[in-house]
C-alpha cells in the first residue's frame, strides 16, 4: 500500500509540475529504447506515458500499460527510437522525421490524432482503435437504457458513451490503416469497415495470473458473471432477469455495479436464492480462485466491446463463454453465442442456451473446455506480441 501511495504520488507530481512550468514532460518522451539497441530511425506512439514513469510492480494494473512497453519493444526490434505523446498533451511541435505513427484515435483520450497526424506527413499512420466504432458503440449502449428505463420506469442516465461530438469520421481520414482490437470479422472489426481503409488487428494481452485452479468440482448449475463499469451496457440486467426466471441455475455476478441497476435489482437479488452479488474482485485473489473451480460457465450480454477481456479472463481458466456477438470473440466451437438482436428475443434466446449448457454432459463440457483453453492461449502477452508485430510489420511494409 505504501509503495502504492508513493508511486501514485510521483506520478501525479510529475503532471502537476508539468502543467505549472508550461513543459511537455512527462506528457512527451524522446527517444526510448528498450532493448538497448543501437537505432537509427523513428517512429512516433500516441498513447500514454504513464508505463515509463509508474513503478513497475504498479504498472501492470491495466492491461494496456504493458501493451503500451511491448509497443515500444516491437518498434525497437524494427530499429525505431520511440518518441511517445501522451494522451493528455496540450499542444506539441513535431519535426517530420517519423517513418510510422501509431495513435490512439478511436475515442475522447486520442483527440489530439489529426492535430499529430498533420505534423508528420511523411509517416505511414495507424489509427489504433481499442474500441468499437463510437457511434455504432453508443446507439447500442442507448438502446440497452432506453429498453432499462422503459420497463422499469426510471431515468438511468448511460455509462460508456462516447459523446456525438467526437470527431472520428474526420480522423480516419489521416490515417493510412485501423488496427482493431480482437478480429477484424467480428463485431469491433467490422464497426470500421465503413471507412474502406485497411484493417489491420491484435489480440488484447491478459496480465500474468494466478492459474492454480481445479476444475473437478465445478458445477453445470452454475454460472459466472464477470463483467466492468457499466451493468446496463454489460447486460447484466438481462442476465438477472434470465436467472430469476431459472431459479434451479446459480449466477455469480463480479463487478463494479451502478446506482441505476441496484435500485431496480439490489432487493431482487438480495431476495433470489440462486443469485449472488460478489462486488470487484481482484483476478487471481482467493475469491476469484473459488468462483472460477465452482463455476462452468461465464455469461456475458454487452452491448458493445472491443474484444470482451473479462471473458477472455476466465477463459483462461477453462469457464465456456455464453456472450453476444458484440463481446467481438471468436468462439470457433469454444462456447455460446446469444446473437438475438431484440432485448426480449435476447434473453429467450438466452434462457434456451442456459437450459442446454445446464443439462449438457461432462464427457461434452470436458471436449468444449479443451477448446475454451486453446483459444485462451491467443488472448495473452505473446499473443498480443505476435499479433502486433504482424501488424506493424504488414503496415511497414504495406502489404495491403
Amino acid at each position: 500500500m505504501i509503495i502504492k501511495l508513493i508511486n501514485f504520488t510521483i506520478w501525479k507530481i510529475s503532471r502537476l509540475t508539468g502543467n505549472y512550468f508550461n513543459t511537455n514532460w512527462p506528457y512527451y518522451l524522446k527517444n526510448c529504447n528498450l532493448l538497448n539497441k543501437k537505432l537509427n530511425k523513428y517512429a512516433l506512439l500516441y498513447y500514454k506515458t504513464d508505463p515509463f514513469i509508474l513503478i513497475k510492480n504498479d504498472y501492470l494494473k491495466h492491461t494496456n500499460n504493458w501493451e503500451i512497453k511491448e509497443i515500444v519493444k516491437i518498434l525497437n526490434r524494427y530499429g525505431f527510437l520511440v518518441d511517445i505523446i501522451d494522451r493528455d498533451i496540450k499542444k506539441i511541435n513535431l519535426i517530420d522525421k517519423y517513418k510510422i505513427f501509431i495513435g490512439n484515435g478511436s475515442g475522447p483520450s486520442g483527440k489530439r490524432f489529426k492535430d499529430i497526424a498533420l505534423q508528420v506527413p511523411s509517416a505511414i499512420k495507424i489509427l489504433l482503435a481499442n474500441s468499437p466504432n463510437y457511434k455504432i458503440s453508443d446507439r447500442n449502449t442507448y438502446s440497452r437504457y432506453l429498453r432499462f428505463n422503459k420497463k422499469y420506469l426510471v431515468n438511468a442516465k448511460p455509462m460508456r458513451v462516447r459523446g456525438k461530438n467526437f470527431p472520428l469520421d474526420e480522423f480516419v481520414k489521416y490515417a493510412d490503416y485501423i488496427c482493431v482490437c480482437g478480429y477484424k470479422d467480428e463485431f469491433a472489426g467490422l464497426s470500421y469497415k465503413k471507412y474502406d481503409l485497411p484493417i489491420l488487428s491484435y489480440y488484447p494481452s491478459s496480465k500474468p495470473i494466478n492459474l492454480n485452479y481445479s476444475d473437478k468440482n465445478r458445477s453445470k448449475k452454475d454460472f459466472l458473471c464477470f463483467a466492468g463499469d457499466g451493468f446496463i451496457a454489460k447486460g447484466v440486467d438481462l442476465v438477472v432477469e434470465a436467472f430469476l426466471k431459472n431459479k434451479d441455475l446459480n449466477l455469480y455476478i463480479c463487478g463494479p455495479t451502478e446506482p441505476a441497476f441496484d435500485t431496480v435489482f439490489a432487493d431482487k437479488i438480495k431476495n433470489a436464492n440462486n443469485i449472488f452479488f460478489e462486488g470487484f474482485i481482484s483476478v487471481g485473489g482467493k475469491r476469484f480462485i473459488e468462483l472460477i473451480n465452482k463455476c462452468t460457465y461465464t455469461v456475458l450480454a454487452s452491448c458493445s466491446e472491443s474484444c470482451a477481456t473479462s471473458v477472455t479472463t476466465v477463459m483462461q481458466y477453462g469457464l465456456i463463454p455464453i456472450i453476444t456477438k458484440e463481446c467481438s470473440i471468436k468462439l470457433e466451437g469454444s462456447g455460446f453465442i446469444i446473437n438475438e438482436n431484440d432485448n426480449q428475443d435476447l434473453i429467450k434466446k438466452l434462457n434456451e442456451i442456459l437450459i442446454h449448457a445446464s443439462k449438457m454432459n461432462i464427457k461434452d463440457i470436458k471436449i468444449m473446455r479443451k477448446k475454451v483453453l486453446k483459444n485462451a492461449k491467443r488472448y495473452t502477452q505473446q499473443g498480443f506480441r505476435k499479433t502486433m508485430s504482424e501488424s506493424i510489420n504488414t503496415a511497414l511494409l504495406g502489404k495491403i
